[in-house]
């Protein structure tokens, strides 16, 4: 898409060596657009840098190059493979029948020139004319199939080879009415009049282009672009860049150890430690820990694991004698049962003989509840009134 004038200007040019013209004298004016800029430069940066004779491109960036060769065989084991191999065969030099798997033994059971002759000898001659009795089946066939006559009559029941225009409209089923509901050819002519013809590379004016002239002002202009890729690090090869371009990469190159310094301290180090690989002396104390340690016969003596209700009230020692000290579950629960249920707020307390004395001042009032459980109103008027009451307290 980047050859020739129409596609902005860009010239092909070789994958090797150098241009006799400078390749931007080919691009006329506004013949470059930023689109085929931005992917130019996509393009530019996924490429290698040019190969030449003096900076080849090296085997690991062929994609299974390595690999590929070293599955291939050398010139030593082509040389030993062809060496075990026959020579070629020629008109001079031609392969013995003994060295073809099982060829003598075939061609002896083949037959021979005067076995043939003689077997030949006893077959049908070449046929010239043969009666039909002498084929099978052939009377009986021929006997079903139409006479002459018939596929005659037969014939004269159907349409002749239609030619090019040769059958009339009507004879097309629904044909006449399905071509009254089609487009003339003015209408179809004075319908196209109102498209858009054809539109070639580069023949549409950016101002067709819903928004184009306003998009392409406030993209980089290709001098925007050349100045900014100028302050851009080019693609850097396998150890094209310098350490001291890589932030810390000296001093921290610096500060790490050297092969030397790693190879002694390494040498200073255990080795990776098997399974049952290291003596019980290399860990401390742990020979003085096992002696000190109980032996699994003095482990066998002792008392199993007891699971739950696996052990009796007679092997704890004083639990018998603590449990008839204990009330039984039925005394405690008729003993619960004879005592006053726990008050909370949400009780109900119903009084009863409870003595109380009670003082009421002029013009106070206060409910009186009779023995029926209704209620009256008391109203002490002239003057004050003192009272005693009996009440007891009791849940209902």
């Amino acid at each position: 898409m980047f050859s020739g004038p129409a596609a902005g200007g860009l010239q092909s040019g070789p994958t090797a060596g150098a241009i006799s013209t400078n390749p931007a004298a080919y691009i006329p004016q506004d013949g470059l657009a930023i689109a085929q800029i931005s992917e130019l430069r996509g393009q530019l940066l996924q490429k290698h840098p040019l190969i030449t004779s003096a900076a080849s491109l090296s085997q690991s960036l062929v994609t299974g190059l390595p690999s590929e060769l070293a599955s291939k065989a050398t010139t030593e084991q082509v040389e030993s493979g062809l060496a075990a191999k026959h020579p070629l065969l020629t008109a001079t030099a031609p392969l013995p029948q003994s060295l073809v798997a099982a060829l003598p033994t075939d061609l002896a059971a083949k037959a021979s020139t005067q076995a043939l002759t003689d077997a030949i000898a006893t077959r049908e001659p070449t046929i010239t004319a043969l009666a039909q009795s002498r084929v099978a089946n052939l009377v009986s066939d021929l006997s079903a199939k139409a006479s002459t006559a018939s596929l005659t009559s037969g014939l004269a029941l159907k349409q002749d080879t239609i030619p090019d225009g040769g059958l009339a409209q009507a004879k097309v089923s629904n044909l006449v009415s399905d071509l009254s509901a089609k487009a003339s050819t003015a209408s179809l002519v004075s319908g196209l009049a109102l498209k858009q013809d054809t539109i070639p590379d580069g023949g549409l004016s950016q101002a067709k282009v819903s928004g184009l002239v306003s998009d392409l002002a406030s993209k980089a202009s290709t001098s925007s672009l050349a100045s900014g890729l100028a302050l851009k690090q080019d693609t850097i090869p396998d150890g094209g860049l310098p350490q001291a371009k890589v932030y810390g990469l000296v001093s921290a190159l610096a500060a790490a150890a050297s092969s030397s310094s790693l190879t002694s301290g390494l040498a200073s180090k255990q080795d990776i430690i098997a399974d049952n690989g290291l003596p019980q002396a290399k860990v401390a104390n742990l020979v003085s820990d096992l002696a000190a340690k109980a032996s699994i016969a003095s482990v066998a003596t002792l008392q199993p694991l007891i699971q739950d209700g696996s052990l009796t009230i007679a092997r704890t020692s004083g639990l018998q004698a603590a449990l008839d000290d204990k009330p039984r579950a039925i005394d405690v629960s008729n003993a619960l049962n004879s005592k006053q249920p726990t008050l909370n707020a949400a009780s109900n307390v119903v009084v009863d003989t409870i003595r109380s004395r009670l003082y009421l001042g002029l013009d106070d009032v206060f409910r009186v509840w009779k023995a029926d459980q209704s209620s009256a109103l008391l109203t002490v008027a002239d003057n004050a009134l003192g009272a005693d009451f009996t009440m007891a307290i009791r849940t209902p």
